[in-house]
Order: structure tokens, then sequence, then C-alpha cells
């Protein structure tokens, strides 16, 4: 919040809240297959997250005679110059595609690699090189989220061209016809997602001057194909089938929910502070805090206790202390401070972490 002006890392970038009226801070960070972080960086607001690949990986692994890790990444780094980096460097990868197979032809029936929470049904791709594997992916969660994100959009695209259509008939309203298609031109550029769905037809006066209407209709075959729930994988594990290599790149996954967890429940976001130092110093507490609690969620997997972390909290908020008074016969007050019972299911907890449910003893206090 506020401008940092003396924070030299703070600058206007993409941000996904749409706050554009504030600098941002970026924080990339690397993560083991159990959740712990590796390694964590605090960068410039306006970096390209592409561009930071090499440099993390070699942070990682700058010291001699360690194994090279799978490396697992989203769409928004796995360009095809960092995917080429990774080969050049001998790493193995699993990554999201940002761009289709080079083929349509499965090798197999798509069959379910998830869980009952997250169904993804998926199949190796037909590919004639030996170099890569792709990885054809369905999800009904995804497939949910993109019907949502389409209408959203298709919404918004056609508010913005029906208010277009309906200034040519007002008094002041944009009527130049080269105007119009400015206009139009400006309105594809902002709605990308979905204007290539759309054919939209300007009719001219016969001057050649004024737009007189705007038309437009949905091209449905290319509207199927937009944010369906499918999406490709590309590894270089080429000896993997089509569930082991899903269940890989499913780890990142929890990159995600760490920076959610981060992001919700332990303030990461809104940053108030405006000096670097005290902004670095925000961030570094929060991935400790998020540490700590990491560590009692992992040791509670290991014992079948799979919560999350505000699961874990509603349960334990339910034990409290309480304080009873009472009025004695000399005027004087007995105060009585007591702890609830643990429950079952906090008993369950206070076991798999290798705690004592005895917090806090009884306490009598007179006033």
């Amino acid at each position: 919040e506020g401008q940092a002006k003396t924070n030299p890392k703070a600058a206007h970038g993409q941000s996904k809240e749409k706050r554009n009226d504030c600098p941002l801070i970026t924080m990339g960070l690397s993560m083991n297959e159990h959740g712990f972080l590796n390694c964590t960086s605090i960068l410039a607001g306006n970096i390209s997250e592409p561009k930071t690949l090499a440099e993390m990986i070699s942070s990682l692994t700058s010291a001699s005679g360690l194994f090279k890790p799978i490396i697992i990444i989203d769409a928004g780094i796995s360009t095809e110059e960092n995917l080429k980096w990774l080969r050049e460097n001998s790493y193995d990868y699993v990554v999201s595609a940002r761009q289709n197979a080079p083929s349509g032809e499965l090798e197999s029936e798509l069959l379910p690699v998830g869980d009952r929470k997250n169904l993804v049904k998926a199949a190796l791709v037909k590919t004639d090189g030996t170099e890569e594997k792709w990885i054809y992916c369905e999800s009904d969660a995804k497939a949910a989220v993109a019907s949502q994100m389409k209408e959203s959009f298709k919404k918004r695209y056609v508010l913005d061209l029906q208010h277009l259509a309906d200034g040519l008939t007002k008094p002041k309203g944009r009527k130049k016809y080269s105007k119009v298609l400015m206009r139009l031109g400006r309105l594809k550029e902002k709605h990308k997602k979905i204007s290539g769905c759309y054919e939209v037809e300007v009719a001219a006066s016969e001057d050649g001057e004024h737009a007189t209407s705007i038309k437009w209709r949905i091209i449905e075959e290319k509207m199927d194909e937009k944010l369906t729930g499918s999406y490709f994988l590309r590894t270089s594990l080429t000896g993997q089938g089509a569930q082991d290599l899903w269940q890989l790149y499913n780890i990142l996954r929890r990159v995600e929910d760490a920076f959610r967890f981060m992001k919700s429940s332990l303030g990461l976001r809104p940053v108030f502070h405006q000096k670097e130092r005290r902004v670095d110093g925000h961030l570094w507490i929060t991935v400790l805090a998020y540490h700590l609690l990491h560590q009692c969620l992992y040791q509670l997997g290991k014992k079948g206790i799979d919560l999350g972390w505000k699961k874990l909290y509603q349960t334990l908020m339910g034990r409290v202390r309480v304080t009873v008074e009472a009025k004695m016969d000399d005027g004087r007050m007995l105060r009585n401070r007591i702890t609830t019972k643990a429950e079952r299911a906090q008993l369950e907890i206070y076991k798999a972490l290798n705690l004592s449910p005895q917090i806090l003893r009884a306490k009598k206090t007179i006033v």
C-alpha cells in the first residue's frame, strides 16, 4: 500500500488483483515434494517471471555433488527458451505447456489420474520424436471454472460492443467510421481472450464517413475450443506413463496452496511498510510462520490426519480458558481460571504432535 518510494524493489507490474494504483514486490520460491521451501527470493515488482528460472535453479544447485532434481513449473515460466536451458543443463522437467501438442492423436483412452476431490483424466499423446513426451489432461474442476470465466468474458465483451453500438444514435456518441473501427480494435485487444470468437461487422454510410450500425455474432466452433478445462503437459521423462507424470506435476499445487495460505491466513499481503528492509522483513516473517505451521501439518499427515490449516484452526479454537468468579462471605472475589477439557479430535491432534493436552493449569486468585 502506498507508493513505497524508499524501496528500490517496489515497481509497477502485472497485478492479479488489478491493483494498478500501487507498486508491487515479487516473491519467488521453490519447494520440495513435502511442501517445505528450499529457497525464497524477493525481487522487483516488474521483473519478468520467465527470466528468473535459470537464476533460481543455479542458486539451488551451486554446491558440487548434489543430484539434479526434477523441475516442475507452470505455464507462466515454461517458455521454449527455458525448456531449452533445462535440456542443455541436463535437467529433467514436467511442465504445463504454453502450446498445444504437435499431434492431436492419443496413445490410449483417457484414464483417471487424480483423486475424488480432483478428478482428472489423462493420456499420452502420440509423438514422432523421443526428446519429449506430451500428456493431454481433462479436469472437471478446471472445466467448471473455465465455463464461469467464459461466461464472464462474453458478458463483458458484449456489453462494450453494445455500448459502442448505442453511441451511434446518441448526440455525443462516437459516429465517425474510422474512429469506430479504432475503438473496435481496442476492444478486441482489451478482450483478446474471447474477441477472436466473435465476428463483428460495422456498416458505413454511403460516403463512408460515418458508421451506421454494428452487428456481431458468435463463431460457435471457436467458442467451443476456448477455456474447455483441458490442457497439455510436457516432459523430458520419456520412460514414464501418464498417471506418474501427472502425479509429479500435481506437486506444483502445493506451491499454489502455499502462496494462497500465506496470502490469506498469514497476512503476506497487503504490505503497509514503505522501506525496503521492513518490507523484506515482513515477507521473511511470513515465510518463517509458514515453515512452522507446515511442520505441524506435515507431522499430522504422517499420522494419517489430513487437515488444512483452516480446519486445524477451527478444531483447536474450541478449547478456551474460562474464568469463573464468585463472591465470598468477606466480600472479596474468588476467580478461578480453568482450561476446558480437550475433545476427542483435539486429543488426536495433540497426540500426533507429541504434545501434552494439559496446556495451562487451573489458577485461583482472590481480589
